[in-house]
Formats: structure tokens, C-alpha cells, sequence
């Protein structure tokens, strides 16, 4: 049995200890609460022995005294120094992008204010398979109908809207017009959702701008952008449409049309192809020589209208600019297919 010596001894030491852990715990609640006041003061802008740091500007500095500046590059330009002409005070701007919520759709501004065609259109891809060609629907004027009466490659392939002398205005107008290979009376709207296409291609304009005023060129341009949007309410979410550019003409054989004011508008059509997620197509690169004409084995003697062995050309042109999917039979090797 213990003694009462070691008794004592043993409850002294029990007793130092627990006043130890009471001066432990009494430091740490010290600690904690210092860190929150310096935390605090931080975030109010005071530093103890910095005082000079804070926003407002010391008083015996004059208004027009102009302040130190920091270059983009990390010059340093003291105070009262003399700014370089460069250095200027550059907003921020609209910071309320800058946040970590979600941001509402769509984000980009698809406002195109200086289009040029040839930039804007669809590169060259592999070759498609002409099987392509059996859910595609056509819509043009006379033009887009030889295909029909020249009994092209994708003749018996495809639906062909070849409508002589039609503008978008008749597509959106709902007019009934005349096929003039089949003889068939349509509604061209009708007719392209019940084709069910995959792909729609567009060749209008040539009748539409024939000695055409810039009034009538807005007016094309305007019925165009109408023609897009209704066949978006037409046809399925997954349908891509095509705006082929309109084909240079050669101007020592008509002066109706001018290659100026197509270029002119087909720079519109892209910008409306970009504005639509269409894909724009540009017939320059098969159909005009060096010097932006309609090439002379191409064009027939009105200087508008073009022979059978363009449109052929035309044809590989538009197998070999199509945009990529999964699905798509290449008769090329096809450099974005992973094995």
C-alpha cells in the first residue's frame, strides 16, 4: 500500500499538469484570437506600420500631379515623373463576365461586319462517295435545273429543286412554281421537308441580281436570310445546309450581271452562311479563271449559264468539300478517321 509521501507526491503532480494544459489552452485561444483581428484589419486595408499603403492619396500631393505608373512590360515611372505619351490609364471594362457562375447562351457576338467569302468557306476534304448524294436536295434556279436536263452524275441520286428564274423570295413567298424537266407544280418549302434531305444545298441569285440596283440587291439578300430561317423550322435539328457562292459570269459576253456585284454578294452570303451555321461553299474555285471570269470551256454564249462538262466539275468540287461526320463513305483515305 502506498504511504501518504507518495500519495501527496502522486496528487501534486497530477496537479502541475493540469495547470499546464489550462496556460496550453488558454495560449492557443490567445493565438486564434490574434490571427482573427489581423485577419480583419487585412481586409479592411490596414497594414500596422504600413499606413502609407492605404486608397486615399496623400493630401500634400497635388491633384494634377500625375502618379506612379507600371508599364505593361514592367517599366516603373516614379511619381511626379513626366509620363510617356503611351502610358495612359486603360479601364478594364465590363469585368461581369468575370465570375465563377454559369453564363447564359450564347456567349459570342456572330456578327460578321467585314465578310470575305473565300476565307469563311468550307475547306477541301476527302472525296465522298457519291451514295452521298441519295439524301441530298438541291434548291437553284436554272442553273441548279441542269443538272436535271444534262442527266448529271447525281441525277437519279438526289432531289433536284431546279427552278428557272426562281429568287429566295419565291421560297419564302410559298409560291407555286414549275419544274420545267418534270413538269411537276410544287411549293418549294413543300417540297424540300418532304424529300426528308440530310444535307440541302442553295444556288440562288444569278435572275435575282441580273441589272440589279443596290435596292433590289438588299432585298435578295434580306428574302435569303428569311429563306435560312424557314427551312430551320422545316427540317429536322441535324440537317446541314450548304450556300453555294453564285458563279462568276464572263463579262465579254454579257453585261447583265458584272463580277463585281457578285463578289459583292456572295461576301453577304457568307456572312449570312457564318450567322446560320451553314457551310458555305465557294464555286470560284471551280468556275472562274485568273482573272475572276467564268472559264471560257465553261460558260455557254449568254455568258451566264454554264456546259455539261461544268457541271461535272462542279460535282467532284461539291464531293470533295463536305463537311466530315462519322457516317460520310470516302472514296479517298480519310485523315481524321482513327482506327
Amino acid at each position: 500500500m502506498a504511504t501518504y509521501q507518495e500519495f501527496r507526491q502522486k496528487t501534486r503532480r497530477r496537479m502541475r499538469r493540469r495547470r499546464l494544459r489550462r496556460a496550453l489552452a488558454l495560449l492557443a485561444g490567445a493565438a486564434v484570437i490574434a490571427v482573427a483581428v489581423w485577419g480583419a484589419l487585412r481586409l479592411n486595408g490596414f497594414v500596422p506600420g504600413q499606413e502609407q499603403l492605404v486608397s486615399t492619396p496623400p493630401t500634400s500631393q497635388p491633384a494634377s500631379e500625375p502618379a506612379a505608373t507600371i508599364a505593361p512590360n514592367g517599366d516603373y515611372t516614379p511619381a511626379g515623373s513626366e509620363q510617356p505619351p503611351w502610358r495612359e490609364t486603360v479601364s478594364a471594362g465590363d469585368m461581369s463576365w468575370n465570375t465563377q457562375t454559369r453564363v447564359a447562351a450564347p456567349t459570342l457576338n456572330m456578327t460578321v461586319t467585314s465578310p470575305y467569302g473565300p476565307m469563311i468557306a468550307l475547306p477541301a476534304q476527302p472525296m465522298i462517295d457519291i451514295s452521298y448524294f441519295d439524301t441530298v436536295t438541291f434548291i437553284g434556279d436554272s442553273i441548279t435545273e441542269g443538272m436535271q436536263s444534262y442527266q448529271t452524275s447525281v441525277y437519279g441520286h438526289s432531289t433536284i429543286l431546279g427552278i428557272r428564274s426562281m429568287g429566295p423570295d419565291a421560297v419564302v413567298n410559298g409560291s407555286t412554281v414549275k419544274n420545267r424537266v418534270t413538269g411537276e407544280e410544287l411549293v418549294v418549302l413543300d417540297a424540300v421537308q418532304a424529300s426528308s434531305p440530310d444535307a440541302v444545298y442553295i444556288l440562288l441569285g444569278t435572275n435575282s441580281l441580273v441589272n440589279a440596283s443596290e435596292q433590289r440587291e438588299q432585298s435578295f439578300l434580306a428574302y435569303y436570310d428569311r429563306m435560312i430561317d424557314m427551312l430551320r423550322e422545316r427540317l429536322l435539328p441535324g440537317v446541314k445546309i450548304y450556300i453555294q457562292s453564285i458563279p462568276p459570269v464572263d463579262p465579254s459576253k454579257t453585261t447583265k450581271l458584272n463580277n463585281e456585284q457578285v463578289e459583292r454578294v456572295n461576301n453577304e452570303l457568307a456572312r449570312i452562311a457564318v450567322q446560320k451555321e451553314c457551310y458555305f461553299i465557294d464555286l470560284d474555285e471551280v468556275f472562274a479563271d485568273e482573272n475572276g471570269n467564268m472559264k471560257a470551256d465553261y460558260v455557254q454564249n449568254d455568258g451566264i449559264h454554264i456546259k455539261k462538262p461544268a457541271y461535272e466539275a462542279w460535282i467532284d468540287y461539291l464531293a470533295r468539300h463536305v463537311a466530315y461526320q462519322r457516317r460520310n463513305v470516302y472514296k479517298e483515305p480519310n485523315p481524321l478517321y482513327i482506327a
